[in-house]
């Protein structure tokens, strides 16, 4: 078992029963005969694995996912999403973007995003553009932004 990170819509999770799409276009199929596109249906979760010794590396994609192929580059984008993180099983292959596939046993945290991806994207600004610390430093705190998340977690 592992835990994975994600973000949706709020409302739009749907734990052990939740299955992503591909590029949000599910149900919609162009094949002119046979489907081949499965409707569009990924197969299963996409999400990033978070691992103890790298939780940072799964902040730092699910950002780059978010920046760079979703476009959202400000707090504000993520004002009606959420942060989810669950436990799960590890899908072979990988998403349409090359993230991630997984099952969903238990979810363990849904939170407000937008605190979540500020810190975030402040983390990134800081990083790459003011040269505030070297790649370790900021996947350390990518790390620790994400320990926070489930630490208030727990706190409540």
């Amino acid at each position: 078992m592992a835990r994975f990170i994600r973000l949706d819509v709020k409302g739009n999770w749907r734990g052990t029963e939740h299955r992503s799409s591909f590029q949000g276009l599910a149900g919609e199929c162009w094949c002119e005969d046979e489907c081949t596109c499965n409707g569009n249906w990924e197969i299963g979760i996409s999400c990033y694995q978070i691992d103890s010794n790298h939780d940072g590396i799964a902040v730092e994609q699910l950002r780059e996912y978010w920046m760079g192929i979703a476009m959202n580059s400000k707090p504000a984008d993520y004002e009606n999403m959420q942060v989810t993180i669950f436990e799960g099983v590890k899908l072979n292959g990988e998403g349409a973007d090359y993230e991630d596939m997984a099952e969903c046993v238990e979810t363990i945290l849904e939170a407000d995003a937008q605190p979540f991806m500020k810190k975030v994207l402040e983390a990134y600004e800081q990083y790459k553009y003011e040269e505030k610390y070297g790649e370790e430093k900021y996947l350390e705190v990518l790390s620790n932004i994400l320990a926070d998340v489930l630490q208030n977690k727990k706190a409540t």
